[in-house]
């Protein structure tokens, strides 16, 4: 993202920070912070300006937002949809999980729409990583057997 790589990681305990950015050309930390969420599941916005993480929390699933630049938090939405997988456009962040996707607003985390792609039990189908989006249309396989085009 930009000039910096962000790693996340599992923590060994609560204290320890879990997402990192080392700096491209030297990679010394540029900075680190702890947060919660599944630092492994991280989409980056096409500027290099924000990256996306699932917000994880008591009664909460959805959408945060952090800075590039500092690690700093610009925002957080429940949107009760996980982000098993994520992708950006310029002005949109999809999330999405088994059973629904979420659209947000990329600059404010304002929910824009949510779908709920699949009506059945989980199958052996196509899980959360089946998403491909451009512009405004994203292609997504369901774990019912189907794939679906929305556009908005």
């Amino acid at each position: 993202a930009g000039d910096v790589v962000v790693a996340g990681k599992i923590p060994v305990d609560r204290e320890e920070n879990n997402l990192t950015a080392y700096a491209v050309t030297s990679g010394e930390i540029a900075w680190s912070r702890k947060f919660t969420g599944g630092t492994y599941r991280l989409a980056v916005h096409e500027k290099n300006d924000r990256i996306f993480s699932y917000l994880r929390g008591e009664n909460q699933r959805g959408v945060q937002c952090f800075s590039v630049r500092d690690g700093s938090s610009l925002w957080s939405g429940a949107t009760g949809v996980v982000m098993n997988a994520g992708k950006v456009t310029r002005e949109d962040m999809l999330s999405r999980d088994g059973y629904s996707v979420a659209c947000v607003d990329a600059s404010s985390g304002e929910t824009k729409w949510i779908y709920r792609t699949s009506t059945g039990p989980q199958g052996s189908y196509y899980g959360p990583g089946a998403m491909a989006v451009q512009g405004k249309l994203a292609i997504v396989g369901t774990m019912d057997g189907q794939v679906l085009a929305l556009k908005w």
